[in-house]
């Protein structure tokens, strides 16, 4: 390759390693960051800025390229960490703003808008082959922290954090702290790309900063695949290179380049990435899933019972649990306790608070009042009205989401999905569906399910089947609370019954006592027959 030939390798390590960053932030946790370019700037700026003024080696100045971008946006996020969508990416573009205005204005420090020369980089680099090593090897570091995040905070977990976030707020991910993660680890990514941009280009410059910067990142990302370095790491030398190439154009060139982002945007939405897809799918046919090496347990008692199960403490509680949206009181001072081992049905018309009560108790939504109570080490399962999955995955990591090992494989035999646990979720019936939902939840041996209109749209064979599994629950130890619009349905399968108008509770009994509560059959059964 020739020296400019090479020049442009090393920008496209240098570009790959940012878009590497910002897919650890978009690509898996979700967020929608526009300071990926920030992230970038700031390594460019502290890999010129210490050897140049402090006289130190290139090594501690490409380590606090790293660190000082992670520690920056992961403070940020601390503060901004509860924005949501468009906001969040509002206030991360505020601060690529104040960046740049600071580098610009701040001359003393950075040059201002003339940048600042590497003056000191070490003579080894002085080369183009090795200029490009140099970046490439920035980028496979990059590519190492995205491999080490998505295993740390799991792929699955991920993807339901992404697709489902209310359900993954019911398992207990904590969404803030894996942002935080995330802005952190992505950051790092993002200023090893800016050191090799710094070392490639001999400058630290307010170009770093500039939105073109974090323009350059997002086609990278959204051309090339959100999940995949590898597909960053080729669309980054596409991205270099192809300009280049149409240059014979003269001045239409930009435009012939536009057309052709656009075209791949328009025919593979997903990114080249999918490309690859079908060689996935004959890869993951040609290595068949191989059973976790230890033997599943004889019983379900051994696998799916409640970790710290005991029989005679209540598996959860709320006491007088309030929820207000503005001047709408949708749950007002409602308490209850469940004990292991027990059915309780919720019944009431629509608007009760019945769902919002399942959201209080399971840590989806805060009470404006009152408390939840579980004992020490329990967990919550729940499952929701319209099934929350992950359509890409297979019902096996579907319930990998909440727990790997011989319980996820009990849990999805139990639901009879144990032939169908490499099916995508997408393609499951709608029954199919609500009993992985269940499954999920089994898995992660709660101490109380919550099972939100789980019979709706099922047919008579399939509701007995959902009875037994949920009798089942009950036999390994779990509190069950099921919201159900379906009466007879209710009435075969619970021990007590609670029925709920208005945010209320207005009869709690036995199935007979409140099914013949005057006030239930006025304000439910009257009007809306079983």
């Amino acid at each position: 390759m020739s020296a400019y030939e090479l020049h442009l390798l090393a920008l496209a390590g240098a570009l790959a390693a940012g878009a590497i960053g910002w897919q650890i932030v978009f690509g898996l946790a979700g967020a929608l960051s526009l300071a990926a370019g920030t992230a970038v700037g700031l390594g460019a700026y502290v890999t010129v800025l210490l050897p140049v003024q402090y006289g130190l080696p290139l090594a501690p100045a490409v380590l606090a390229a790293l660190l000082l971008p992670a520690l920056t946006l992961a403070a940020f996020t601390c503060i901004v960490g509860k924005l949501e969508s468009h906001y969040f990416a509002l206030a991360t573009l505020a601060l690529a703003e104040l960046a740049l205005l600071i580098a610009t204005n701040w001359e003393s420090v950075t040059g201002g808008a003339n940048g600042m020369l590497a003056e000191r980089l070490p003579g080894w680099l002085d080369p183009p082959a090795r200029r490009a090593a140099f970046a490439w090897t920035l980028a496979g570091a990059a590519g190492l922290l995205f491999y080490g995040f998505r295993a740390w905070a799991g792929a699955e977990r991920l993807a339901l954090l992404r697709s489902a976030p209310l359900a993954a707020r019911a398992f207990g991910i904590d969404a803030r702290r894996i942002r935080i993660a995330a802005m952190a680890i992505g950051g790092a990514a993002g200023g090893l790309g800016g050191a090799a941009h710094a070392v490639t280009v001999g400058v630290a410059s307010t170009d770093a900063l500039a939105f073109k910067g974090m323009a350059a990142i997002l086609v990278v990302v959204i051309v090339g695949g959100r999940r995949s370095p590898l597909a960053a790491a080729l669309l980054a030398i596409l991205a270099v290179w192809t300009p280049e190439q149409l240059r014979f154009l003269e001045q239409s060139y930009l435009a012939a380049y536009g057309a052709a982002l656009l075209a791949a945007v328009l025919f593979l939405p997903e990114g080249l990435a999918t490309a690859a897809a079908p060689l996935g799918r004959i890869w993951r046919r040609r290595r068949p899933f191989r059973p976790p090496s230890s033997p599943l347990p004889a019983s379900s008692e051994t696998s799916l019972r409640p970790h710290g199960y005991d029989p005679a403490a209540t598996a959860l509680a709320g006491d007088d649990l309030t929820r207000q949206f503005g001047g709408l009181t949708a749950v007002d001072a409602v308490s209850l306790a469940l004990q292991p081992g027990r059915i309780v049905g919720l019944m009431g018309p629509n608007g009760a608070g019945k769902s919002t009560l399942l959201n209080l108790l399971s840590g989806v939504d805060r009470p404006t009042a009152g408390a939840v109570r579980l004992p020490a080490g329990g967990k919550v399962g729940r499952t929701f009205q319209t099934p929350h999955l992950v359509p890409g995955l297979s019902a096996r990591e579907n319930v990998w989401a909440a727990a790997r090992g011989p319980a996820a494989e009990q849990a999805l035999a139990e639901a009879g999905l144990a032939a169908r646990a490499d099916v995508a979720a997408a393609r499951l019936t709608q029954a199919e569906q609500r009993f992985l939902e269940i499954a999920r939840a089994r898995a992660a041996r709660p101490s109380a399910l919550l099972l939100d209109e789980p019979a709706a749209g099922l047919t008579e064979d399939e509701r007995l089947r959902l009875a037994r599994c949920i009798r089942q629950a009950a036999a390994d130890g779990l509190a069950v609370l099921i919201v159900e619009h379906n009466v007879p349905f209710l009435s075969d399968l619970c021990g007590r019954l609670i029925c709920m108008a208005s945010g209320r509770v207005i009869a709690d009994g036995s199935v007979a006592a409140v099914l013949a509560d005057p006030a239930v059959i006025e304000a439910y059964i009257g009007a809306t027959p079983p």
